[in-house]
């Protein structure tokens, strides 16, 4: 027999937090059951109602409202009862219950304001009474579970619930009866008595609720009846991520998504990737909180989220129109409960270590391989340096969290307030690579009538980053560490390098102990001691940001809301940099104190009013959607920069004089304006046929004049096999097919007015007759007004299924995505004059794809919950289609274009020399000759690898038994290739990777996997000898907690306390030896150049949960 989803009692299995409170209330009912009631609040209470050929739901319904009781009952006990017409005037409230339920076969009993329904039970004759049993019914834990119904399987009229202690006695027709247990968020069970006189059961829960709801775009859905892609994360998933960013809870846990960091540096951003890499520069999700653009989430933290869903086909994401286009992240935060308040704490506290697989050459290595190479190295005399810059620059370094909140409220007001606050020290740079940040949050809701609701939602948080220079291939700290050659000491020993330097006028550094940093013994150029560096960096980011929205609801008619919501967010954000004086050659040097500020200010408003409507017609279940959006956005900003005197080795005040030839000042402003129309249909038959269509109308103020305008539809069906007739395998519980399409827009990438042509006289002087130097004005790029919406098209096709009692689920999903006239800079010939390159419309990028999601939970008879979660993907991506056949170029290495978007290939390929092994006779690579002209030239570099994986998969393995619970979490992708891009020809002694060494060819007749030691070839630095595969496989998390017995935990007046000890990525298994297989980029052109990022950290973490 199929359960209603709409039982009263159904979030009790989901909620077991709150299961106590529950069970107390049903105590109160059960107990209060035995008689009828006839309490005081019956006093008085008459009944005047008109009501025609209506439903008894519709009847209770209008009761509820008239008389301020509720009903309890279990919907399957009305759903056979005919429709009533009710003509009451001043009618005493029980007469008109017995006169609504005279014809029918359900009881009602009155506790207080509360009326109970249940079923009418036949008496049982003492000839029947044949065989009395009886016992107790608990759960896993041993608690009593009261409200629990027996009934004998071959009379069902003959049952009995379980009382407060979870006990029940129950007259049999037989010995050897059947009797079944069964209770709303349990496995039902079914035991033979067999002549026993007492049969006692242990109960467990349920593997899932089937039909949950999930957040869509303007509302929310029935699980059972989405027909589109959408992912969820839960709460209790988000609380495990150690390093306080929403994004990394995402990482591994649902298909189709890649969460990839631009560095493991504190603080430091993460890109969400939703289906691929289908944009330029910017393939971002637009993200929601609480209804709310925002433009990231790294300012929340994870402790106050209740939901997040990831919309992931053109069907859940049209609806948002011109920002869907990669996909929507929508975030919901915990709201405050109805009852007594709660105060919930969350406490934190690691030690991070470096976690790299990258080794470069000792002393003797380098010296033996640069000898090979033709080059001469005589360490000073005296000197026996080996330093190992890798081991230098890293520390063990702290991290904490703290979270708290209070939440609570009334029968018509809810709130909740928390806190939070984060502390991470850079296990490379210690606390000059030190990130904080503190959140602070309100949400309330008021119910001012039953016809008006009213709510906000604020959130706060100020963070102070200190950042360290990377992604740079020459000035960067870990780029250093791996260039610097190992004969340089970290403190100097030889003051007569000192001395010179000091007698030129110039300034070595030293630490705070007066020691002079070590001088560069071999490698020439930018690279320099990266200790006195990184201790001598001061780059501090500053950001505070409000988030807030305000929202009311009308509900004039039932299935009618109406909604008005505004929405701000300010966001100031201000990076001080300041420069000592310094010199370590006349490449890397710095003749002046110099201090620099970049203050950021954004500011975006949102308003946004829609309706909902709702109407059930017998089967027929229709919801209509229609609103509009207001979306006004600032953003200005300027730069300061000055000579200034040195104050400590804090920043100092900016230090303007009129003479100063260094000082600069300069700014910006961008605005633009979003509106929007939209609507949307839902309908669904008996919960079996859906069918929803989506229409949104965008205007942009950002694209020329023409082209502001653009429309955007979905459609999408599904159809719920199980639940038809005919459907009888009873090992499926739930089978559904979908399928959907749609289009999304983005203009993430467009530089706003393209289409209007602007002057500048920044540093335009020229000489006339006179050879005075006058000032004049140019235009620094061309316009375009062609300029038009980057629009994707996306199919799918997907299937749920869930097994044996629903213990077993599983999904699958096949997508096309199709982006048309992706936005980027279109590359200008330098005899055009221009000097920027124009926004256009310039290709196509197809991204397809598998996403396969499968779970297993269960609780064993003893006690024993564990659960199994899956996920796999894999994604296609390739640009099939470049304006006038013209291949772009993309991130530039060391003056070499290192990555194309080009018609036939994956989105930013590498494009280098291909190589078919070394020479064993030379030692020489073989450079394929690609277009078999004889020679090798620019023209033989192809592909040689691709950033983007071709299989992404995660897997969670948990488990509960009594106080104690466990999680093990892997993540990882396979396919995805790394171009390592730190190497410098131009300084032919920098350090190399020790595979350079160990796998070198050293004669003829070796076979060996790379060349001879070899300074000055660029087809080795250029080529696939240096990209390598990144496949990798990391162990996430694994977590050992232990709650306190609940008898324990009272005593010390506590609701729930939780210790736990876990290890995060602390294990990674990958071929790549380089600093990190995740090497990433902000910028999508640039991903998978490793320069010597900041690489991911090992923890090790200690934290504690308590609830008052």
């Amino acid at each position: 027999m199929k359960k209603n989803p709409f039982e009263v009692w159904d979030s009790y299995a989901l909620q077991k937090i709150y299961r106590r409170m529950r069970i107390l209330a049903i105590l109160l009912l059960v107990g209060a059951s035995q008689m009828w009631a006839t309490n005081s609040y019956s006093q008085g209470s008459t009944l005047s109602l008109r009501k025609n050929n209506a439903s008894i739901e519709q009847v209770i319904d209008a009761i509820e409202q008239q008389t301020g009781y509720t009903f309890l009952y279990n919907q399957q006990l009305i759903e056979g009862i005919s429709n009533v017409s009710v003509n009451l005037s001043n009618e005493d409230l029980f007469d008109a219950l017995d006169k609504l339920f005279a014809s029918t076969d359900v009881n009602y009993r009155v506790i207080d304001k509360q009326i109970v329904l249940t079923k009418k039970q036949e008496a049982i004759t003492l000839m029947q009474q044949e065989h009395t049993v009886k016992g107790v019914v608990t759960d896993v834990n041993g608690d009593p579970i009261p409200g629990v119904t027996v009934v004998e399987q071959t009379n069902p009229s003959n049952g009995t619930i379980t009382a407060i202690d979870g006990t029940y006695t129950l007259s049999l027709g037989s010995p050897d009866a059947t009797i079944s247990f069964s209770f709303v968020g349990f496995e039902p069970q079914i035991i033979q008595v067999a002549s026993k006189p007492t049969v006692d059961i242990t109960m467990v829960e349920e593997a899932i609720d089937m039909d949950e709801v999930v957040v869509v775009g303007y509302g929310v859905q029935r699980k059972s009846v989405v027909t589109a892609a959408i992912s969820s994360v839960k709460a209790e998933e988000l609380e495990k991520v150690s390093n306080g960013r929403v994004e990394h809870a995402i990482q591994g846990r649902t298909a189709g998504v890649a969460v990839l960091p631009t560095s493991g540096a504190p603080g430091a951003g993460v890109k969400i990737r939703i289906r691929g890499t289908g944009s330029n520069g910017n393939s971002n999700p637009l993200y929601i909180v609480d209804g709310m653009k925002t433009g990231g989430i790294d300012d929340l933290d994870p402790n106050d989220i209740a939901s997040m869903e990831i919309l992931k086909d053109a069907a859940s994401a049209a609806i948002y129109g011109t920002e869907g286009a990669n996909g929507v992240v929508l975030i919901t935060t915990k709201s405050g409960t109805k009852g007594k308040s709660r105060i919930e704490y969350n406490f934190q506290y690691g030690i991070q270590t470096l976690s790299t697989n990258a080794e470069m050459m000792n002393a003797a290595q380098y010296k033996q391989f640069m000898e090979e190479a033709g080059e001469t190295i005589t360490p000073p005399a005296g000197e026996n340096y080996d330093t190992d810059w890798l081991d230098e620059i890293s520390e063990a370094a702290p991290m904490q969290r703290h979270s708290i909140s209070f939440s609570g409220g009334n029968e018509k007001s809810t709130y909740l307030l928390s806190g939070s606050y984060l502390k991470q020290d850079g296990a490379i740079g210690g606390e000059d690579a030190r990130f904080e940040r503190y959140t602070f949050r309100i949400n309330t809701k008021n119910e001012m009538a039953d016809w008006l609701e009213v709510g906000n939602n604020l959130n706060f948080s100020h963070s102070n980053r200190k950042i360290l220079p990377e992604d740079d291939e020459y000035r960067s700290i870990v780029n250093s560490a791996l260039l610097l050659d190992p004969y340089t000491p970290v403190i100097e020993s030889d003051m007569s390098r000192i001395d010179a330097i000091i007698a030129d006028g110039n300034t070595p550094l030293q630490n705070s102990n007066g020691d002079y940093y070590g001088m560069n013994r071999f490698v020439t150029g930018e690279t320099a001691n990266p200790v006195a560096f990184m201790e001598n960096t001061h780059n501090e980011q500053i950001m505070d940001k409000l988030l807030a929205s305000f929202y009311g609801t009308l509900k004039p008619l039932k299935g009618l809301n109406i909604t008005s919501r505004i929405g701000l967010e300010l966001t100031y954000i201000t990076r001080k940099e300041w420069s000592p004086k310094y010199y370590f050659s006349s490449e890397r040097s710095n003749s002046l104190n110099v201090a620099q500020d970049w203050v950021d200010k954004y500011y975006k408003a949102l308003w946004e009013n829609f309706a909902s409507y709702n109407k059930k017609i017998n089967k027929h279940d229709f919801t209509l959607l229609a609103g509009m959006s207001y979306e006004d956005y600032t953003h200005p900003n300027y730069y300061l920069k000055s000579e200034m005197p040195k104050e400590g080795s804090q920043y100092a005040y900016h230090d303007y004089y009129a003479d100063r030839d260094n000082n600069m000042v300069g700014g910006n402003m961008e605005e633009n304006t979003k509106v929007s129309y939209f609507g949307r249909l839902s309908y669904n038959y008996a919960g079996k046929y859906m069918l929803e269509g989506s229409l949104r109308r965008d205007g942009a103020s950002v694209l020329p004049t023409d082209n502001r305008w653009a429309s955007f539809a979905a459609v999408s069906a599904g159809w719920l096999i199980s639940q038809e007739d005919f459907w009888n395998v009873e090992a499926i519980d739930y089978l559904k097919i979908r399928a959907s399409w749609g289009q999304n827009g983005s203009i993430f990438n467009v530089v706003p007015f393209a289409d209007r042509a602007f002057w500048t006289s920044q540093n335009i002087n020229y000489p006339n007759e006179d050879e005075v130097l006058s000032g004049g004005s140019r235009s620094p790029r061309p316009t375009n007004p062609a300029l038009g919406w980057e629009t994707s098209e996306q199919t799918n096709v997907g299937l749920d299924l869930r097994v044996f009692n629903s213990k077993l689920n599983f999904s699958v999903d096949y997508y096309e995505k199709l982006t048309d006239g992706l936005i980027k800079p279109n590359k200008m010939a330098p005899s055009a004059g221009f000097g920027e390159d124009v926004s256009a419309n310039l290709g196509t990028v197809k991204n397809s794809g598998f996403e396969f999601e499968l779970g297993w939970r269960n609780t064993t008879s003893f006690g024993l919950k564990y659960g199994v979660n899956l996920n796999l993907s894999t994604l296609k991506n390739e640009v099939t289609e470049v304006k006038d056949d013209t291949p772009q170029p993309g991130a530039n290495v060391r003056g070499y274009n290192m990555t194309w978007f080009e018609e036939g290939y994956p989105i930013y390929y590498f494009k280098g020399y291909k190589t078919a092994g070394i020479d064993p006779e030379t030692g020489a690579p073989i450079v394929v000759d690609v277009n078999d002209d004889g020679e090798i030239t620019a023209s033989d570099q192809t592909n040689i690898g691709s950033p983007h994986p071709d299989l992404l998969y995660g897997a969670t393995f948990n488990m509960e038994y009594k106080n104690f619970d466990f999680n093990l979490f892997m993540q990882g992708m396979s396919g995805n290739d790394v171009f390592m891009a730190w190497f410098r020809t131009d300084r032919k002694l920098s350090n190399k990777p020790s595979f350079f060494f160990t796998d070198r060819w050293t004669g003829p007749g070796d076979n060996a996997s790379m060349p001879k030691p070899d300074n000055t070839s660029d087809y080795i630095y250029r080529s696939d000898l240096v990209v390598q595969d990144a496949s990798y496989m990391r162990i996430k998390q694994i977590q050992l907690g232990y709650t306190l017995p609940k008898s324990l935990s009272e005593k010390i007046k506590l609701q729930r306390v939780r210790a736990f000890v876990s290890l995060d990525d602390f294990f990674t298994f990958t071929k790549y030896e380089g600093m990190d297989p995740e090497a990433g980029s902000s910028e999508d052109n640039r991903q998978g150049i490793d320069k010597g990022l900041y690489p991911t950290t090992k923890k090790v973490m200690f934290g504690l949960n308590v609830n008052f």
